[in-house]
């Protein structure tokens, strides 16, 4: 192109006419003029018609013309297939939802806001501010290019949708987002260059490569990360970025914005997530929530049951018959059949038992109180002493302690015939248990349980478990004439010296004090909280107090080890004579020995040892002795084993129709059949114990063929490092397609679903504080609007409301619930303005008093899980009282979820 050539300098005139001719280069135009009637083309005429046919088409709406994702070919798609394709990627509900264009002006308004109030607070140019502010944005929306190097052959002329992988694009281009996110990236890409990894072309790889000390046997391979920018958790993207701009904070550029502006910002942005297509809006949720929404709505007027009519009948029956005071319903001592009592035979069977001077005496309320300062005490004590975390000192202590209660489970195994049907609580035997949950000794017991539980590998004659009772036979040298008995002790744990036991305890300790990891505590200080532990003996049974005198309780956690480590005095003089097998499993033993003669001198020795402790003997029956899950036969120096089933027992398993999926149901039969086949030693026993396995499983609702089914299971990588989807369970077709929802999100390696059963009848009717659940607050608030003992209750999302105007407050507390109402009640006593009901009788009633009435809402012990069904009833109910600082934010992904939380 010609230079420009300088004209001498015109007057007004000459001036005026070439502004009249503004052609600056007019030798060009005399180009253009002199070829206007060439004709350049690089098509044929062929081509040409070509062009124009798919010109037509297009704008027909015949076709849709795209390149492909990376091959840069043309893609010719019918418009029909293209929107099919489309609508299929569309109506994957774990990632996207529908939306409205009212959701997306409100997107707008909200980023254009938060934009115009952060750029006028870091004294952004007013002119910046209002170049980057939309105020009339468009919509993005989405596109798709196929991926063609993942059709299979042939299948470029495939008519079905679903045989296209594609790669989803959302274009912003004049979006909300569009010109501040320009500005942001200006910001956040800057520290690209502070991410060790970053390549930002190939030179940088060449020469990364140039300085690597490359050694003899290196191996080189690449990694490709599947569907990145879909499966970024945005949240971490973005703690991400917060910690380089702490880090490089110095090194940034940020044109006056903080970091906490910045982020504000990024968030924001992300946030604005609605798009268009074929006119529709839609937002891209990239998550589980609205996968497994769309699940549960799809089945929501599905009835599922596992039970007839008639069934349901009965079950309504004996609910009513419970609730109404006329009968206990219990599960059995060995058997786990369900038991159905009279009440009032329950109480004169409980009433005889604990009529037992020698082992029982009543109590006070006071000596129970006294106990339980005197642990705490001993407890805070020794803790500081041994410089214990005190996190885990106070955690452990329980200023309000629940006073443990007894129950009782019937030995049916034990009744005559036809005693199931009697009347007289004598003819009832039973095994007397203390619950200890939430006592004074719970947690301090579970603490110590860790320490002394570490002695048992050091009990000689200790059995953990049936595989180490047949590891233990098979080393055994049997001789020909050798006999087996096994011996059981009558009431083991009421029976117990407890001092015998304590210097047990410390016997081991001082031996083996270097093995045991005791957290700090010297043996002294164990010793002490085991003995104060121990002296915590009182419990309480239909509002009395009493106190067992002898022995250890059933239900606090010590009394099994403590009961293993006496038992090991008890049985010194045994393993001194070196039987050819003595092995225990807590209370009953397994005995070989040479002779008769021996065996019987073994069995005096063990009755002499202490005053309350007695031992029985079984022989073998027809040259086979049950022990454990297990019988033995020896005979001739040789051993055969099968597998065993107690009488008492009812071999009730989880039943085929049972509200379980499949494979907890297939896992069981699977263990079952394992475990009987597992402890036999011919083939004549492994037939017996297959043949007795395949009769419980017929039992239970099974078919034989559970045992052995090939079943195929998934196997997740390492659940410890995944993500517990908890569901409850409804059906096995509903899991799997929340296990196609995880799928389709691409989170199959990070997220596992977990199958939540609902409540058995044994959960939903069998009551251990049956006559224990009592008001214990004075002019109690709760009681009266819901249950009896509703104020000692735990772990509760509750509700007060006013009397005068019925406004509302909701709470929750892992607490006493009295003692937290108390609080509310302390707060409006003093028309505390930090307080809800006393904020409410300044602001609502001018200072005048008023009655609340309180009523627990939820029952649940996970904090977290608390806390959100907190939040749930408060965004459901939206209460008056509430300042909602008490609420956790409920996300966009839970709130659809309020309609099946039964609110």
């Amino acid at each position: 192109m010609n230079a420009v050539r300088r004209e001498p300098r015109r007057n007004g005139a000459e001036s005026a006419q070439s502004m009249l001719t503004p052609i600056p280069f007019p030798r060009v135009l005399e180009v253009f003029e002199r070829h206007t009637r060439e004709r350049f083309a690089n098509l044929t005429n062929a081509q040409w018609e070509g062009l124009r046919e798919i010109r037509r088409r297009v704008a027909d709406g015949e076709i849709r013309l795209s390149v492909s994702d990376k091959g840069g070919e043309f893609v010719v798609l019918p418009r029909s297939l293209d929107r099919e394709i489309t609508k299929l990627h569309l109506n994957d509900t774990s990632v996207y939802s529908g939306s409205t264009e009212k959701a997306f002006l409100t997107q707008c308004h909200r980023l254009n806001a938060l934009w115009v109030s952060i750029g006028k607070i870091a004294k952004l140019d007013n002119r910046l501010i209002k170049r980057l502010k939309l105020d009339t944005p468009s919509c993005p929306v989405f596109y798709s290019l196929i991926k063609t190097h993942k059709l299979s052959n042939g299948g470029e002329s495939s008519v079905n949708a679903s045989d296209y992988k594609i790669r989803p694009i959302i274009s912003c281009v004049g979006g909300p987002t569009d010109r501040i996110s320009w500005f942001l990236n200006k910001i956040v890409g800057q520290l690209l260059r502070y991410v060790p990894s970053h390549l930002p072309n190939t030179n940088e790889f060449l020469d990364r490569l140039r300085s690597c000390k490359l050694q003899e046997n290196c191996v080189i391979e690449s990694f490709d990360v599947t569907a990145l920018y879909t499966n970024v958790n945005n949240n971490e993207a973005l703690q991400a970025v917060s910690e380089m701009l702490d880090e490089h904070e110095a090194e940034v550029v940020t044109f006056g914005l903080s970091k906490v502006h910045i982020m504000a910002l990024i968030k924001e942005c992300l946030s604005c997530n609605i798009f268009k297509w074929s006119g529709k809006y839609f937002s891209q949720n990239r998550g589980l929530a609205m996968g497994v929404l769309e699940v549960f709505e799809r089945h929501t007027r599905e009835r599922f049951a596992n039970l007839t009519n008639a069934q349901w009948e009965g079950l309504r029956e004996i609910r009513r018959r419970v609730a109404d005071g006329e009968i206990r319903l219990s599960v059995s001592d060995k058997g786990g059949e369900f038991v159905v009592l009279p009440r009032s035979l329950d109480r004169e069977i409980t009433k005889l038992h604990l009529n037992d001077t020698s082992v029982y005496s009543g109590s006070t309320e006071k000596a129970f109180l006294t106990q339980c300062h005197r642990l705490n005490a001993l407890w805070v004590s020794i803790g500081k002493i041994a410089k214990l975390d005190n996190r885990l000192i106070k955690r452990l202590k329980l200023d309000t302690p629940s006073c443990p209660v007894f129950y009782s489970l019937i030995k049916t195994h034990k009744l005559s015939n036809g005693g199931e049907s009697s009347v007289n609580a004598s003819d009832y035997k039973i095994r007397p248990i203390i619950s200890c949950v939430g006592g004074p000794t719970d947690r301090i017991s579970w603490f110590l349980n860790k320490i002394v539980g570490q002695l048992l590998r050091y009990v000689p004659s200790h059995l953990p478990n049936t595989n180490e009772f047949l590891d233990r036979l098979r080393s055994c040298k049997l001789q020909e004439n050798c006999v087996i008995e096994s011996f059981d002790v009558t009431a083991l744990y009421t029976n117990v010296n407890n001092n015998e036991a304590l210097q047990a305890v410390s016997e081991m300790l001082d031996e083996h004090e270097a093995e045991v990891v005791t957290f700090g505590l010297s043996k002294v200080h164990i010793m002490a909280l085991i003995k104060e532990c121990l002296s915590c003996n009182i419990f309480k049974w239909s509002g009395k107090y009493f106190s067992q005198n002898r022995g250890l309780a059933m239900g606090q956690r010590l009394a099994p080890v403590l009961a293993i480590c006496f038992m090991s005095r008890i049985e010194r003089p045994v393993l001194a004579r070196m039987p050819t097998l003595y092995c225990r499993y807590i209370d009953d033993c397994c005995v070989i020995t040479s002779t008769q003669h021996e065996m019987d001198e073994l069995f005096d020795i063990l009755n002499r040892q202490s005053q309350y402790i007695k031992f029985t003997r079984e022989v073998p029956h027809a040259g086979w002795l049950p022990y454990l899950n297990t019988q033995i036969n020896i005979s001739s120096g040789r051993y055969n084993v099968k597998w065993y089933r107690k009488n008492s027992s009812k071999n009730i398993l989880l039943h085929a129709m049972s509200a379980h999926p499949g494979a907890v149901k297939c896992a069981v039969i699977r263990n079952m059949y394992k475990t009987a086949t597992g402890v036999c030693t011919g083939e004549v026993e492994l037939e017996e114990s297959r043949k007795l396995a395949s009769e419980i499983a017929r039992m239970n609702g099974y078919g034989t063929q559970h045992g052995r089914s090939g079943l195929k299971r998934h196997f997740p990588g390492n659940p410890e490092n995944m993500v517990h989807l908890r569901l409850p369970f409804i059906s096995d077709k509903i899991s799997a397609e929340i296990r196609q929802c995880i799928a389709r999100a691409d989170s199959a390696d990070s997220v596992v679903l977990i199958n939540l059963p609902g409540d058995n009848i044994k959960r939903q009717l069998v009551r251990n504080r049956l006559y224990d659940r009592a008001c214990s607050t004075d002019n109690c608030v709760i009681c009266p609007f819901g249950k009896v003992g509703d104020c000692t209750q735990r772990g509760t999302v509750y509700q007060l409301r006013c009397s005068v105007c019925d406004e509302i407050y909701i709470g929750e507390t892992g607490r006493m619930l009295g003692i937290r109402v108390k609080e509310h009640l302390a707060g409006k006593r003093r028309g505390s303005l930090l307080t809800p009901l006393g904020r409410h009788r300044l602001e609502g009633h001018q200072g005048n008093d008023f009655d609340i009435e309180c009523k627990i809402l939820a029952y649940e012990n996970e904090i977290g899980a608390r806390k959100i069904l907190e939040a749930l009833h408060i965004r459901t109910k939206n209460p008056g009282l509430n300042n909602r600082n008490e609420c956790l934010t409920i996300t966009s992904e839970l709130l659809p979820f309020i309609p099946f939380c039964g609110l």
